[in-house]
C-alpha cells in the first residue's frame, strides 16, 4: 500500500501536528459496514492518539463555512427548525461499503446538526475523507480505491471523486438516520408512506465548485491533497436530501433528491483562488522548503 495519504479536504489549510497522548474525550468513531471487531479496535486506538486525533481536531476547527451551511428555507422550517441557531457536532466514521470496492476502508470527518423539534431530520456536512490509511505494523487501506482515483483525465477524476462522495454521504446519512427497525414502512411503490414521517437527512453545498489537487513534496515524503473551492459567485445553494423507509421484508429503501439550481458552471477556478491556497500552505512552518504543485479540476454543477 502506498505510504502517502490521499486526503480530500474541504478547508483551505492543513496542519501536521506532532504526537500527543491518548485523548479519552475524543469524539466517538462510528463504523459503517462489515468491519471485523479487531480491525475496529486497531483503527479506534490509532485515531484517538497522536497526530490522528490532532489532525481530526484541526479538520473540525478549520472547516470552511459557506452561506449554504446556515441558510434555511420554507421546506426546512416546516419541521420547526431554525438551522442558523443550531450548533454543528463533529464526528468521525470508518466506512467500507463503497460499491465496487468491497473491504476498502474510507475514514471520514463530518459534522451534524440535529433538529430538536423533529428527531427524524438532521443536516450533515462532509469535512474530509481519506482513502489510504496507514498504521505502523499493519496495512489498513485500499490500493484499488487509490488506483481508481489515480487518473490524469481531469473530467474523469471529478466524476470518480463525486462517486465516492455521493456514497459517503448516503452511508453516513443512513447511519445518522438511526436504527432501521424504527424506520416507517414504504408504500407499495417503495416510497415513504404519505401518512408517516420519513426519516430525512440533507446537506447543502455551493452549486458550482471545483477541487484543486496539491502535490506537496518534501525530502522524505509526499502528500496529495484535494481542496474544494468555489468557482463563481452564484446565488442559491444545491440542496440534496435523503429519505429512508423499509419494505415489507425489512430492507432499507433510500431515495435521493436534489433541488436543481439554474446556474452556469464551467471552466476552472480563478488563478487568485489557486494562488491563495498555495500561499496558505507555503507559509505554514511544517511545509517550509516543500515544493507545492497545484492542479485545478474543472468546475462542476453539484446539482447534476
Amino acid at each position: 500500500m502506498p505510504k502517502q495519504t490521499l486526503l480530500i479536504v474541504l478547508f483551505l489549510a492543513s496542519f501536521k501536528i506532532f504526537a500527543q497522548p491518548y485523548d479519552p474525550t475524543a469524539d466517538p468513531i462510528d463504523f459503517i459496514g462489515d468491519i471485523p471487531y479487531n480491525e475496529q479496535e486497531t483503527i479506534r486506538s490509532a485515531l484517538n492518539m497522536g497526530i490522528y486525533v490532532s489532525a481530526y481536531t484541526v479538520l473540525t476547527q478549520n472547516a470552511i463555512t459557506s452561506p449554504c451551511d446556515t441558510l434555511y428555507d420554507v421546506d426546512d422550517t416546516i419541521s420547526g427548525c431554525n438551522w442558523t441557531t443550531l450548533p454543528w457536532e463533529s464526528k468521525r466514521a470508518v466506512v467500507n461499503n463503497i460499491p465496487g470496492f468491497p473491504g476498502c476502508i474510507v475514514i471520514a470527518t463530518y459534522m451534524v446538526k440535529d433538529c430538536p423539534y423533529n428527531p427524524f431530520i438532521r443536516q450533515i456536512k462532509l469535512v474530509s475523507y481519506t482513502t489510504d490509511f496507514y498504521l505502523p505494523g499493519s496495512n489498513i487501506g485500499c490500493d484499488s480505491l487509490a488506483s481508481y482515483l489515480d487518473t490524469n483525465d481531469l473530467q474523469e477524476k471529478n466524476f470518480r471523486l463525486s462517486y465516492i462522495e455521493d456514497y459517503l454521504y448516503q452511508s453516513i446519512s443512513e447511519h445518522e438516520a438511526g436504527d432501521p427497525a424504527n424506520f416507517s414502512l414504504c408504500d407499495p411503490y417503495g416510497n415513504p408512506s404519505s401518512n408517516s414521517i420519513p426519516r430525512q437527512i440533507f446537506y447543502r453545498e455551493m452549486p458550482c465548485k471545483s477541487k484543486v489537487l496539491l502535490e506537496i513534496k518534501k525530502v522524505s515524503e509526499t502528500h496529495y491533497l484535494y481542496v474544494n473551492v468555489p468557482c463563481t459567485t452564484v446565488t442559491g445553494c444545491c440542496k440534496t436530501w435523503f429519505t429512508f423507509c423499509k419494505d415489507s421484508l425489512g430492507n432499507v429503501v433510500t431515495h435521493i433528491n436534489r433541488t436543481p439550481v439554474g446556474s452556469i458552471c464551467n471552466g476552472f477556478p480563478t488563478e487568485s483562488v489557486i494562488e491563495n491556497i498555495v500561499y496558505s500552505f507555503s507559509i505554514n512552518p511544517n511545509f517550509i522548503g516543500a515544493v507545492i504543485t497545484p492542479t485545478s479540476l474543472p468546475c462542476e454543477n453539484t446539482c447534476n
